[in-house]
């Protein structure tokens, strides 16, 4: 008799199996002829299905055999699940292993199991858990990632530079669970927002919240270090730039009509050339704001073209191009350049003249028509040239002279130092005492707690300083002099300490004016009663008219060469409407300053020009009387209709305020009607009168809020240099951006 065969044996892929005791009412092999791999990980015994063209009846018994139990349940008996479970536990079956998570990745994450399942394909159904990087926030699933390690390995590495199991794992003092730890994520939100708030305005470097001492003192408080890396919070600030960048965008499209720029080039201490740039505007409560809305890197030439890219880009950022109104800047070359480039380019997308066939959007910006120079920038260049006359020279030769002397070992000034005009003599002789410690001593002796300002180049205000404090300390310089002989040809006489006093007379009023637009930042209604104050002062001094009969020949003259310097300035402002248009905005004035200062047939012109200028910019609202407008109103009687209509004057015949405005006489103004010396009177009348003059309001807010000078952006290198600092010296530009304009917004 033949052997009985192998049962052959399919194996599948891990796949569920039909119950085949129930579906043959419990007839299956005899379990000792299953082989033990025969077993599913179901844990059902495998009993192999007869062919579709064989019956059961029809297998021969050499080739499978059956045993019939002495009482089989049937598949509907509840006990026959009992009887199955039994007979399946009497038989062990293999099962596939678990994964163990043995990586050591896992060791830096926090897991939380959850609710749901996953599971490979085919394989079988494992619980979800959540891990939570114990560095920072970022999570993961195992269902996202399938049970791989390589994505929690990869973000070890690129963000917290964790490429080891050795790496020491650092978390902060956290009692209980996960679920404990994050149970105020809007607690943890503020603490990590002022943390980004304080690195930001304080200039820390980003590796600050890795220093031990640091992480030690917050843990101390109690509080929970939410970043713990320099990387971590490199990417929070830049999350936090733009999120902060929406806003701007957003609150310039609600708060402005118009916006005003100020913009200048700076070269930072480690060599990257960057571009300021300020906004200006007034909000509808008639406030004035001011924002950094750039501060980027230029690549290329300085060039007007090259800046005028950079403006552009920033306008269609901020969606705010056609409410540019003018650039103000210094008066570099390439800022008209800048201007006519810029215009170019806002021609391609927006119209210049609103009329009836306008299809595109309307711009205000007028290319070298709206450019304002810088008015601070000015006053410097005037005092500049007279004190070019005045052979006061420079810082820099001073120091280039007292290098020769220290080079030629000759310690003694000679004859041709005593020839120097008076401002030369005070300078060296007091760089001469900066240098060496043991004159600096010398001269505490003869004057403790005081000593004279040395000037720069780059700002004429210095010089006047200096001035001021060697008029001050006229007799201990004279003292000093005398007790060191190598200084004796920088002896002043009575005649050039008589010129010092004449000097720092003529110079008084430029230095009060820089200071007041270095300090309160004005806009160009104050320009006109500036340059005219300066342009009188100027010609008493040159027609010894005044305050000046004393002055002598040489003052006059060098003031004569500041009067030319003054007159070109006059003729650009001349050229430039909008000093005049917002002169008048100050109903104090209106048109009484013009009139005072031109001649008739002038100013006659320049109010009549200002009129239709702003007739033309804004029209007043065309009205159409419909015919429901001739009906008389629900809820009015006829006798109050007839008489409103007889003393009201028809809508279709409303005048604009404009002319209302201009012709009525200047508002009386009392020193005590709105505080005292209240620097934003104007802008209150204007929001408590907008109603009156709907259009001239319009204007207010337009024009008014132009600066004068572009002192602002100045301010920000100042802030920029300070940011720099010794541990931040390799930041680069778009790093520097990012702080620089999320430091202005945290201080506002």
């Amino acid at each position: 008799m033949a052997s009985t065969p192998a049962l052959f044996v399919r194996r599948t892929r891990g796949l569920p199996r039909r119950d085949y005791n129930a579906l043959h009412n419990g007839l299956v092999s005899s379990p000792s002829e299953q082989s033990e791999e025969s077993i599913c990980e179901t844990g059902r015994p495998y009993s192999p299905e007869p062919s579709p063209s064989r019956g059961p009846e029809q297998t021969p018994q050499s080739k499978r055999s059956y045993y019939m139990p002495s009482s089989s349940p049937s598949p509907l008996d509840p006990a026959f699940s009992e009887s199955t479970s039994n007979t399946s536990s009497l038989h062990p079956y293999k099962r596939r292993k678990t994964k163990s998570y043995s990586s050591w990745t896992t060791e830096h994450f926090w897991t939380t199991e959850l609710d749901n399942t996953w599971c490979r394909q085919g394989g079988p159904l494992k619980k979800d858990r959540l891990l939570v990087c114990k560095h920072c926030s970022w999570s993961s699933r195992d269902s996202a990632r399938y049970g791989s390690t390589s994505n929690l390995l990869v973000h070890l590495q690129t963000k917290h530079r964790i490429k080891s199991g050795n790496h020491p794992i650092l978390l902060p003092t956290v009692e209980g669970n996960l679920d404990l730890f994050l149970e105020s994520p809007g607690k943890k939100a503020d603490v990590e927002k002022t943390l980004v708030q304080w690195v930001i305005q304080t200039r820390q470097p980003f590796t600050v919240v890795e220093h031990p001492a640091f992480r030690a003192l917050i843990e101390a408080t109690g509080v929970k270090l939410p970043i713990r890396t320099a990387d971590t919070l490199f990417n929070r600030i830049k999350d936090e730039f733009h999120l902060d960048r929406a806003c701007v965008k957003e609150k310039l499209a609600i708060s402005s009509r118009t916006l005003a720029l100020s913009l200048d080039v700076w070269t930072s201490e480690n060599q990257i050339a960057i571009m300021g740039i300020m906004g200006h505007w007034i909000s509808p409560e008639f406030e004035k704001r001011e924002e950094l809305l750039e501060f980027t890197d230029i690549n290329g030439p300085h060039s007007g073209e090259n800046l005028a890219e950079i403006v552009l880009k920033m306008l269609e950022e901020l969606d705010i191009a056609p409410k540019l109104l003018t650039i103000t800047g210094d008066n570099a070359g390439n800022n008209g350049t800048l201007c006519d480039s810029l215009h170019d380019e806002l021609l391609k997308k927006y119209d210049n003249d609103d009329d009836r066939f306008r299809i595109r959007p309307l711009m205000r910006f007028r290319g070298r028509q709206s450019f304002i120079p810088c008015l601070a920038h000015v006053l410097n260049l005037i005092c500049k040239d007279v004190l070019a006359s005045l052979r006061a020279g420079s810082a820099r030769e001073a120091k280039a002279m007292l290098d020769d002397l220290a080079v030629n070992t000759s310690s003694a000034f000679n004859s041709l130092h005593s020839t120097k005009g008076a401002i030369m003599k005070i300078r060296l002789l007091t760089l001469w005492i900066a240098r060496s410690p043991q004159r600096r001593q010398d001269w505490k002796e003869v004057s403790p707690g005081k000593q004279v300002s040395y000037d720069i180049d780059t700002r004429w205000n210095s010089t006047y300083v200096m001035i001021q404090d060697a008029l001050r300390l006229q007799t201990e310089l004279g003292q000093f002099v005398r007790i060191h002989p190598e200084v004796q040809a920088l002896q002043l006489t009575d005649d050039e300490w008589s010129t010092l006093q004449q000097v720092a007379k003529i110079l008084k009023p430029f230095w009060d004016h820089t200071n007041s637009v270095s300090k309160t930042r004005p806009t160009i209604v104050e320009s006109l009663p500036i340059y005219w104050s300066l342009d009188d002062l100027l010609n008493d001094v040159r027609n010894a008219a005044g305050d000046f009969e004393d002055v002598n020949t040489e003052i006059r003259n060098a003031v004569e060469r500041g009067i030319r310097k003054m007159n070109k300035f006059a003729r650009k402002m001349d050229d430039n409407l909008l000093y005049y248009v917002a002169s008048v905005l100050d109903p104090r004035i209106k048109s009484s300053l013009i009139v005072s200062q031109m001649s008739d047939q002038d100013a006659g012109l320049i109010i009549s020009q200002v009129r239709e200028f702003l007739k033309k910019e804004y029209p007043p609202e065309a009205f159409t009387l419909h015919e429901s407008e001739n009906s008389r109103p629900p809820g009015m009687s006829e006798t109050m209709w007839k008489t409103l209509r007889k003393v009201q004057p028809a809508q279709g015949k409303l005048s604009s305020d404009i002319d209302k405005y201009l012709d009525s006489p200047p508002v009386s103004w009392s020193y005590h009607m709105i505080g005292d010396a209240d620097e934003e009177w104007v802008l209150k009348w204007w929001r408590a009168n907008e109603f009156n003059f709907p259009l001239m309001a319009k204007a207010a807010r337009d024009y008014l809020s132009i600066p004068s000078a572009e002192v602002g952006i100045e301010r920000e290198f100042s802030n920029a240099r300070d940011m720099l600092g010794l541990r931040r010296h390799c930041l680069n530009a778009e790093t520097m951006r990012w702080l620089m304009l999320l430091r202005e917004r945290y201080q506002a």
